[in-house]
């Protein structure tokens, strides 16, 4: 632990065979096929680094973030602390630091020696993948051999994982990525906290920062690459959709002030309703309501104010759909992940033109059970929608809208162009909010707030609404959904009840729940 890395050993010069090679800037390590074991490395040595082992000369040249030495030391007398120098080398090559932060990331900081020897990595594997597509393990193993560094496995794999995510990945984005609690991340300049929403516990900062402007564009650029999209000053900005499913909105100056990165990740496992339960956001009665309300072939929009959870909560409505049937999903970024094996994905490209109102209206001739459009925004989006409604195409059609209540998406549906008498095409309005948690535990609140039949002449009937004093919901007559289901039930609330229960009962595997459910089908 006691070198020092000196510009111009002593320990160098007085080796008589030529045993000292330097394997990076100011960084010797022995060859021991040339090593003789004389020890006048060792006796030049002003800081009694190099001691002679088994006839050949040892020193400490490139450490593992925890030594043997750290670990052997009975009464932890040893620890490992970067330098400011040492601090300034890791930036400059890398481009980001790791700092205080409430989110601890699981990214690994190398040492400085570390980083100055993957540096060496990285430019060897720019000169070889130019001739052959050659794997990042062989090559980094190929620079230790020509380097006389023996790499541990377990720093082999940490160096290993580094250099997979500078090469190929997001940086150290990609740890954060990898955390299927984080819901968003975000980066809003050099020499600050990478944020991210966490499910759980809100915004928090993380422990990673930026410390390059230069290195935010590359990895815009870098992440856009592989999409065929670049960032330039004539085309600051970019929407994407990452190869994950998550997505990426950057942008750089002038549009910005510094450079950021907005991630919103794409969940990977199935969301059904009895994780809604699980959550909270809806008790298993007004879900099982809109179970009946499915099967009675109920057009149905799904209202809330960004971040709310709409899609989130029609992405479980569709745990509802039989599996035998047709599915079309129309969609600006990918979101919805369904069970069914029948089903189209269709999404929007403003880049080549093509519009979700058209893709709507392309549903017209795909003979589909049940059309899902993930938000209409626009009048072309919601009158190509409502088109679909009152085609009575399929069995029924669902979307996402920004409104607060039912009353006012039925007017803001009007001001848009619809008419009156073509808004009688939607069945039911489900209200989504968000709030601040005073609370352990979640730092928001998700809550499905309503569920509202729309009845002839644009009349509202609250079936379900939220009691934010009992923190409940509470149930009011259902007279269209109830109506319809006379045509299949013998009664309504029985049924009501029935399904209540089965959902309860029912594991997270919500697929293999349906199987079960088939009966009611």
């Amino acid at each position: 632990m006691n070198c020092r890395h000196c510009r111009e050993p002593d320990c160098v010069k007085a080796c008589p065979e030529n045993a000292f090679k330097e394997v990076m800037d100011g960084i010797y390590a022995v060859d021991e096929e040339k090593c003789t074991g004389c020890g006048k490395c060792a006796e030049a040595c002003p800081w009694n680094a190099i001691v002679i082992e088994d006839g050949k000369a040892k020193k400490c040249d490139l450490c593992e973030g925890s030594p043997e030495c750290i670990k052997a030391c009975p009464i932890n007398a040893l620890a490992l602390e970067k330098t400011l120098e040492e601090e300034k080398t890791i930036e400059n090559i890398f481009g980001w630091k790791k700092t205080e932060g409430k989110y601890q990331s699981s990214h690994y900081e190398p040492t400085a020696s570390e980083a100055r020897f993957l540096e060496k990595v990285q430019k060897v594997h720019q000169e070889w993948v130019k001739e052959e597509d050659i794997d990042l393990l062989s090559v980094l193993e190929e620079c230790s051999r020509e380097s006389n560094i023996a790499l541990e496995q377990k720093q082999k794999e940490k160096l290993l994982d580094v250099l997979e995510k500078e090469v190929k990945g997001a940086s150290v984005l990609d740890s954060l990525l990898e955390d299927n609690e984080i819901e968003e991340i975000a980066v809003t300049g050099c020499n600050k906290p990478v944020k991210i929403f966490h499910s759980r516990k809100g915004w928090l900062d993380t422990d990673l920062q930026f410390t390059k402007n230069k290195k935010i564009k590359e990895l815009i650029n870098k992440i856009g690459q592989k999409l065929g999209r670049r960032i330039t000053l004539q085309n600051p900005r970019m929407n994407a959709v990452m190869e994950d499913g998550s997505r990426l909105h950057a942008a750089i100056p002038p549009i910005v002030k510094n450079p950021s990165i907005t991630i919103r990740k794409f969940r990977k496992t199935l969301f059904t309703p009895k994780h809604l339960i699980e959550l909270n956001t809806a008790n298993a009665e007004l879900l099982a309501y809109l179970w009946i309300a499915i099967q009675t072939n109920q057009n149905t929009l799904v209202i809330g104010s960004t971040g709310s959870g709409k899609t989130t909560t029609l992405n479980a409505l569709t745990s509802f759909i039989p599996k035998k049937e047709r599915l079309i999903l129309i969609e600006e970024t990918p979101e919805l992940r369904v069970m069914h094996d029948h089903c189209i994905y269709l999404t929007s490209n403003k880049e080549r033109n093509i519009q979700m109102n058209s893709l709507v209206n392309d549903t017209l001739r795909m003979r589909p059970d049940r059309v899902i459009v993930s938000e209409v925004r626009t009048q072309k989006e919601v009158k190509a929608l409502l088109n679909t409604m009152l085609a009575g195409q399929g069995k029924n059609s669902f979307s996402t809208f920004h409104a607060t209540n039912a009353e006012q998406a039925l007017t803001r549906l009007q001001k848009l162009g619809v008419k009156k008498a073509d808004l009688e095409s939607v069945d039911l309005v489900i209200s989504q909010e968000r709030w601040e948690n005073q609370e352990k535990g979640l730092k928001e609140k998700r809550k499905v707030t309503g569920v509202t039949e729309v009845l002839p002449g644009l009349k509202t009937n609250k079936v379900f609404e939220f009691d934010h004093g009992n923190n409940s919901w509470k149930k009011n007559e259902s007279k269209l959904v109830a109506e319809e289901s006379e045509k299949f039930l013998d009664c309504f609330e029985d049924e009501l009840n029935k399904r209540s229960k089965a959902i309860e009962k029912s594991s997270k595997d919500f697929a293999e729940a349906m199987e079960e459910f088939n009966e009611f089908y």
